[in-house]
This record gives C-alpha cells, sequence and structure tokens, in this order.
C-alpha cells in the first residue's frame, strides 16, 4: 500500500527493503508512460499575517495644449516589498507595472457596441497599448526592509506597482494644465475638452 512507502533524498522505497528504489522523476515518468494519471499533491497553509506592501510613484509629463497630447517623460516608482530575494526581478515587476499602469491612464480602452453589447476593438490594431518607443525612462527603487511573517523577509510585489500610475499621471496633468481628469485613459480628446471647459 501507499502508506508504507517513504520519500526521502528524491527516492521513494519500502523502508524494510530500501535498497529496492526508484527515484521520483522515473516514477512519474513511468506513471506518464503508462497512462496511471497524473501526481497529485495537496497542501494548505495558513500564514501569520498577509502583509500589505506599499508604494509611491511619480511622474512627469509634457502636455502638448494644441492636440491633447500627454507625453510621460520620466517616471519614478519606489515599492516597499520587504527583502527583495531577486533584486532584477523586483526591479522588472515594477517596470511592468508601469507600463500596464500608464496604458490604463492613457490609452487602454474598451469600446461596446451599445446595441448588441459586441467588443468593438479585440485586437491590438484598436485596443492600443503602450509600445517601447511610447515608454518613458522608469526609474525603480526599493525600500529594503524585513518582513518578519513573510518568507526570507519578503512581501508580494505584483499587481499593486500598477495602482498608482493613473492618479500620478493625472496629478502631473493638472500640475502641467490645471485641468483635473478623473476619467480614464486621460485621452487627447478629454484633455483638450477639459482645456476649452477651464477656459470657458
Amino acid at each position: 500500500p501507499a502508506e508504507n512507502l517513504v520519500a526521502e533524498q528524491g527516492r521513494i522505497f519500502l523502508p524494510e527493503d530500501p535498497d529496492k528504489s526508484i527515484t521520483i522523476p522515473d516514477l512519474v515518468a513511468a506513471a506518464q508512460a503508462n497512462c496511471w494519471g497524473s501526481a497529485i499533491g495537496e497542501a494548505s497553509v495558513k500564514p501569520d499575517a498577509c502583509p500589505p506592501h506599499f508604494i509611491a510613484c511619480f511622474i512627469e509629463v509634457n502636455v502638448d495644449t494644441r492636440t491633447g497630447r500627454v507625453k510621460v517623460v520620466n517616471a519614478v516608482s519606489g515599492a516597499d516589498v520587504g527583502t527583495p530575494i531577486n533584486l532584477n526581478n523586483v526591479e522588472g515587476q515594477i517596470t511592468g507595472g508601469m507600463h500596464m499602469g500608464l496604458g490604463y491612464a492613457l490609452m487602454e480602452d474598451t469600446c461596446f457596441d451599445k446595441e448588441q453589447g459586441h467588443l468593438m476593438n479585440p485586437g491590438f490594431l484598436d485596443y492600443k497599448i503602450f509600445t517601447f518607443a511610447d515608454m518613458p525612462s522608469v526609474q525603480p527603487f526599493i525600500a529594503d526592509l524585513v518582513e518578519p511573517t513573510g518568507p526570507f523577509g519578503a512581501k508580494g510585489v505584483g499587481e499593486g506597482v500598477t495602482n498608482p500610475v493613473a492618479p500620478a499621471v493625472a496629478n502631473a496633468i493638472f500640475n502641467a494644465v490645471g485641468v483635473r481628469l478623473t476619467d480614464l485613459p486621460m485621452t487627447p480628446e478629454k484633455v483638450l475638452k477639459a482645456l476649452k471647459e477651464k477656459k470657458d
């Protein structure tokens, strides 16, 4: 019976005859070759805490008041992720979050047919995202702190990096031209409309 088997140091064997053993990779390969089904395991854990990560975001923009175009020229994003286990990956995650956030802030929008409810821009030809050429210089910085409840002192860094980007862009636009935009994406048309309303 399976409950009599022992798994140690990558091998499975009976305790009374440890010389008769098989490696776990060999066992999995045999199971797949003989259609025994998948190897499935279950586990659960209740962490001591789920500490949030904190993000700070700073954006510098140029706003063309004739066309309404907003160009992001510089971006700084800082993250409290506890102890960064892999610094390059954390910095990449911060830069990727900035990319997503800028897309949400300035160009990504879904358009639906009002009568049928069909998505009108399902591909990247019509659903615009930030390209490499659109991206500003991104300067990530990391608050290297120890989180006692996290693995190896770490906390998460993921979707949270995206969250403050659009508000930071809106604040930068307000700082540049004095109009407050609250509807995403902040397209040139919306910028021009807000500038016209401010002038009137």
